[in-house]
């Protein structure tokens, strides 16, 4: 993004010297100090979102350096240049006279929120990759001793009697439902959740194949393209109405309100102080290898979706590790033959029955999945005011955000989340007889690898935040 951000500065540079000749060279330092704040701000801390507010400061800070060069240039030009004493006056004003209308309020609150978006983004970014991680140390806890146990009979126990037949289908469900209903029953809604938020941030209504930039790179692209011209227009706001301008000016050339400069410059002075706008020489690729890169993250974790989910399913469908066949011939526990324990179903209540392994709640996946849903509700508050972008292309979806989530899909209640069941509505009972020929009927419908999804996504979560930060700040 550095380049499109110089190359919007070298556009607004060289529309000044052909169109507004006699200020260009004295316009060029609040350009320049305009376009470096935007850059700050984009490099600022990630655990702070709340850029909208200094940048707004930023962008009324030029508009402001800029208003004593359009009067005296454009609206009321004179051959002696203004004092100080009366340039200042006319800083200090300009809340009151609005020169250039609304543009520096609209500009400023514009590129805040294009930038919030990004940051909310890598930020998901980081929250996806800590739950995968933390979701495997609280797997090899201690607190799973009775878990480890079982895993160990059902996967070494049989090599070393010297036998190889691999695990029963039913044998392998009852031990991995007992072992990940925890993580499955707590994150698994909180995680489908934040993957339909999180295309949705980076895609907005954009859900064509054959488009190729995407919401979260066009809606930034788009304003900084648009900053020259944004720029123009208040100018010629200002020209267009000078002879109101310059009434409005002489009301108030001996009231100068020096108290607004103060409290100006005190708030810009404070973030500058919070030291969150850090300087870095910024070098940007391609907007059209970031979006490719993007189009490629959200199809890879777009079908971890229900990775918590059918973890067990996934595990015991693999025919590389567990019997799949209609066969006796597998290790059920104790030794090879069929396996005639009843298998039980994934849900909390059914799990009270697991004959290998009782579940056992964890307060540490507890804690995943708030973390799950805050950073989607930080995605939801990004989403619920449409973009620049989407300004025009909002039609009959009511009221509310304006965006057709699927966020009545994910109850943030627990209770609701622990007694969700199944979802099948068949009725069964929480106790259903294994029929091994028939739990995975149809090959085509077996869930995909867990292993290679999780692994595919982690590479996308390593990767993708280099470009991200590459493409738009470093």
């Amino acid at each position: 993004m550095v380049d499109l951000i110089k190359r919007s500065e070298n556009t607004t540079l060289i529309l000044f010297h052909q169109v507004y000749k006699t200020m260009a060279i004295l316009s060029t330092e609040p350009i320049h100090k305009l376009y470096e704040d935007i850059i700050f701000q984009g490099t600022q801390n990630r655990e702070r979102t709340d850029v909208t507010l200094p940048l707004e400061i930023a962008v009324l800070n030029f508009f402001t350096n800029l208003f004593p060069l359009v009067y005296h240039h454009t609206v009321n030009p004179t051959l002696r240049d203004y004092s100080e004493k009366y340039k200042r006056c006319l800083r200090e004003t300009i809340l009151e006279i609005k020169p250039f209308g609304d543009i520096p309020k609209e500009l400023g609150e514009k590129i805040g929120k294009a930038l919030k978006a990004v940051k909310v983004f890598l930020d998901a970014l980081q929250v996806g990759a800590d739950v995968l991680n933390q979701t495997d140390s609280l797997f090899d806890s201690n607190t799973n001793d009775k878990c480890h146990t079982e895993l160990l009979r059902m996967s070494f126990c049989p090599k070393c009697k010297n036998i190889l037949a691999k695990p029963c289908i039913g044998y392998c469900l009852n031990v991995f439902r007992g072992c990940l209903t925890k993580f499955s029953t707590q994150l698994d809604l909180p995680w489908s959740g934040y993957v339909d938020s999180l295309k949705q941030l980076v895609m907005g209504n954009n859900n064509g194949d054959d488009k190729l930039y995407t919401h979260l790179i066009s809606d930034m692209e788009n304003i900084v393209r648009s900053l020259d011209t944004k720029i123009s227009e208040g100018i010629m706001n200002a020209m267009l109405n000078g002879k109101h301008l310059e009434e409005k000016v002489r009301s108030f050339s001996e009231i100068c309100f020096f108290f607004l400069s103060f409290i100006i410059n005190f708030l810009y002075n404070y973030y500058k102080k919070k030291k969150y706008l850090y300087k870095y020489i910024i070098v940007l690729e391609s907007q059209k290898q970031l979006a490719i890169q993007l189009k490629h993250f959200l199809s890879s974790i777009e079908k971890t979706k229900d990775f918590y989910a059918n973890m067990a399913e996934s595990l015991c469908s693999d025919d590389s590790f567990a019997e799949t066949r209609d066969t006796a011939d597998c290790w059920n526990g104790q030794t090879v033959g069929e396996y005639t324990k009843a298998v039980v179903a994934a849900s909390v209540n059914a799990q009270k029955y697991n004959p290998e392994v009782k579940f056992s709640s964890d307060f540490g996946v507890s804690h995943l999945s708030d973390k799950l849903r805050s950073i989607r509700q930080a995605i939801l508050g990004v989403l619920s005011t449409p973009p620049e972008s989407d300004m025009y292309l909002r039609d009959e979806e009511g009221s509310g955000s304006g965006y057709p989530t699927d966020s009545s899909k994910y109850p943030d209640d627990d209770e609701e989340i622990f007694n969700n069941g199944e979802g099948s509505g068949s009725g069964f009972s929480d106790i259903e007889e294994i029929i091994p020929n028939n739990i995975y009927p149809n090959k085509e419908k077996q869930p995909a690898s867990s292993a290679s999804i999780i692994q595919t996504y982690r590479i996308w979560l390593a990767i993708l935040p280099y470009f991200i930060v590459q493409n738009y700040f470093n």
